[in-house]
């Protein structure tokens, strides 16, 4: 994990490697999902302990992103508990990305 010391930690790659994202479309309606198979990914998502985030929580923090921003808590080896949303922000920027690009096709068939 980022700002681990150096040997302290051994990364597997695993959190990574599970991540998935799927897309659904019918009667004008689209759907994504985007998640991480990996059995600790939520504890990362919304941290543990007293710092771990309530779905709300999260949220209010994703409706301020910025188009294609990251959250960062400052999650590192030392501070593992924190939260270090990772799948929240991909999900908004994939919707923005969504959004946006089917408002040019849009554009571009009614044209």
């Amino acid at each position: 994990m980022y700002g681990t010391v150096a040997g302290e930690y051994d990364r597997t790659g695993h959190l990574r490697t599970e991540v998935f994202a799927s897309g659904a479309a019918n009667a004008g309606t689209l759907g994504l999902v985007v998640g991480d198979r990996a059995p600790y990914a939520s504890e990362i998502e919304f941290g543990t302990g007293p710092y771990e985030l309530n779905e709300a929580q999260r949220q209010a923090y994703l409706d301020v992103l910025p188009r294609g921003g990251l959250l960062r808590f400052g999650r590192t080896g030392q501070a593992y508990l924190l939260p270090g949303p990772y799948i929240g922000p991909a999900l908004m920027f994939a919707r923005t990305l969504t959004r946006e690009r089917l408002i040019a096709l849009m554009v571009a068939l009614w044209s």
